[in-house]
């Protein structure tokens, strides 16, 4: 607004009030098996690209839980899959294709 006044605030911000205790961790090897698992068809053959993988901590109701976040680039099923993968037992968490995929028709002009 022409008052130098922001106008909105989006955040995704979550309060942690405690952090989850684990006793056995699972490996980083287990946790890209998980994932490619979870994927579908997704094995080291075949791939696009190399597997991303980061050990990190998802809030959920206020406690922050240990996962693996492995991006596995699959080309079947296609597409860049981004897993949490629980730290502690190897459930899957959240899974999502991060590619962005457009279709459409169209003219081209070549002169």
């Amino acid at each position: 607004n022409g008052e130098g006044k922001g106008v909105l605030a989006v955040s995704d911000y979550q309060p942690v009030t405690g952090v989850k205790e684990v006793t056995t961790k699972i490996s980083e090897k287990d946790a890209i098996q998980k994932s490619m698992a979870y994927v579908g068809e997704a094995s080291e053959q075949n791939l696009w690209a190399p597997t991303d993988k980061e050990f990190g901590y998802i809030v959920e109701e206020g406690i922050a839980r240990p996962v693996y976040k492995v991006v596995v680039h699959s080309n079947n099923p296609f597409g860049a899959w981004e897993t949490f993968i629980d730290a502690e037992n190897g459930k899957l968490i959240k899974k999502v294709d991060i590619n962005r995929k457009a279709e459409g028709t169209g003219k081209v002009f070549l002169p």
